[in-house]
């Protein structure tokens, strides 16, 4: 059986004392070995190893420490700091020649043995579906846990225990799960009170508390569609919101509105444990001003949760798209097989039939000569087909074009131009 020594480590505030030793294998015999570390936070003082003899070294500003020139053997140390809680960490083997690096040892002002959580102590926004963890250094009487600790406000759940072999971490994991969902923006404590036992005796001596504040009503633009240029479409308007909560579709018609002008309501899509997800439908016939700046104003004031609003007003910016066509057949570079070949094109807002019939045109493009034809229109003014009078000619290039002129029926021209150029394939 391997004897365990132990050592312990006492930070105490003393100014200007630093002593960071630079490690590496040439600087111990190969007979000993040592072990380093990092108190988290750090905080200067002095390091005081127990074994055969007693050697005092200070510990470095930034919490640095090293215990060298150790015998073969398996260790323990004891952080002491002067701001907080002790830590007790155990099973260290350590090997002639060999610098063992046990990282960082986070200390807190939690009682022993108890030296962190999750989330930590005074943390906001912390997320709605958390588990509350707390880690410790040693067992504690899991009856105890179960049947002391409170949570402010109440959460239904339940603790479970978790151990573990860690140079680090302790030994062992406490985690809460709750069976809800926790509140928003509510500010939680928990509290262990000292009474609580250890497995190996003894309390903890003071209560433990810990205070975390959950996250508030969260707004995220989830989708936005895009068109011409990148530009939002000017018909189908239909962007996506989801919130950390399941929220009233009617608060949120109410909350958002639209510069300029969109009429429309919000619907629920989706909901789940991790909130709920919305899309606008617009109830206008009218497409939205093309190549304008728009505002979505996400209301600040209205309550969207019971009493809850967003922390503040959100704007959206958006610039909608061009006039122009979204949709054409044949497409640009393509080769056809047909000589009675039709032309379709879709636009994204019903068209002046009159000003597109003026400004599309089909002609060969080796001599620029104007093909004639006939143009239809499908159930809205905004899907339109060009058929041309007779068969088109095996092995030529055809280009068809849209001038500018052409409008929608409220008057908006497109931006540009659209052309397009198709091959009609030799038959086989």
């Amino acid at each position: 059986m391997r004897s365990l020594r132990w050592l312990v480590l006492l930070v105490a505030a003393i100014g200007g004392c630093s002593d960071k030793t630079i490690i590496n294998n040439n600087y111990y015999s190969f007979t000993t070995g040592a072990i380093s570390g990092r108190v988290v936070p750090g905080d200067p003082g002095t390091l005081v190893m127990t074994s055969d003899s007693v050697r005092v070294k200070h510990v470095d500003p930034s919490g640095y420490f090293v215990l060298d020139s150790l015998p073969t053997g398996v260790y323990g140390i004891v952080v002491i700091p002067v701001n907080y809680s002790r830590r007790e960490i155990t099973n260290l083997t350590v090997a002639s020649g060999q610098i063992l690096s046990i990282g960082d040892v986070t200390v807190s002002n939690f009682p022993y043995p108890f030296y962190q959580s999750a989330p930590e102590d005074g943390r906001d926004s912390v997320h709605l579906s958390t588990s509350i963890r707390l880690y410790a250094d040693e067992r504690v009487i899991l009856d105890d846990l179960e049947s002391s600790a409170t949570i402010t406000p109440e959460l239904n759940g339940e603790w479970n225990e978790q151990t573990w072999a860690s140079k680090t971490y302790g030994s062992s994991q406490y985690t809460f799960y709750p069976t809800e969902r926790l509140r928003l923006a509510t500010n939680y404590t928990v509290r262990i009170p000292a009474s609580v036992r250890l497995a190996g005796g003894g309390t903890l001596g003071s209560d433990l508390v810990l205070h975390f504040t959950t996250e508030p009503l969260i707004l995220k633009l989830r989708s936005f569609p895009s068109g011409i240029n990148g530009g939002v479409p000017l018909m189908e308007f239909g962007p996506s919101l989801s919130f950390n909560v399941v929220i009233d579709e009617d608060s949120l018609t109410k909350a958002v509105s639209f510069v300029p002008a969109i009429p429309g309501l919000w619907l629920q899509t989706a909901k789940g444990s991790s909130g709920g997800q919305y899309s606008f439908m617009a109830t206008g016939t009218d497409p939205l001003l093309p190549e304008t700046n728009y505002l979505m104003i996400i209301s600040g004031t209205v309550p969207l949760d019971g009493p809850l609003t967003l922390p503040q007003t959100d704007t959206i910016r958006f610039t909608t798209e061009p006039s122009g066509v979204i949709q054409s057949y044949p497409q640009n570079g393509a080769r056809m097989h047909c000589t009675v070949c039709s032309i379709s094109l879709v636009f994204n807002a019903p068209m002046d039939t009159a000003s597109v019939r003026a400004a599309f045109s089909l002609r060969l493009f080796a001599t620029d000569s104007l093909i004639p034809g006939i143009i239809t229109w499908y159930s809205s003014p905004r899907q339109m087909q060009f058929s041309p009078q007779g068969a088109l000619t095996p092995g030529t290039v055809y280009t068809y074009k849209l001038a500018r002129s052409a409008q929608t029926t409220s008057g908006h021209a497109m931006s540009q131009d659209y052309t397009a150029s198709f091959l009609v394939e030799e038959m086989q």
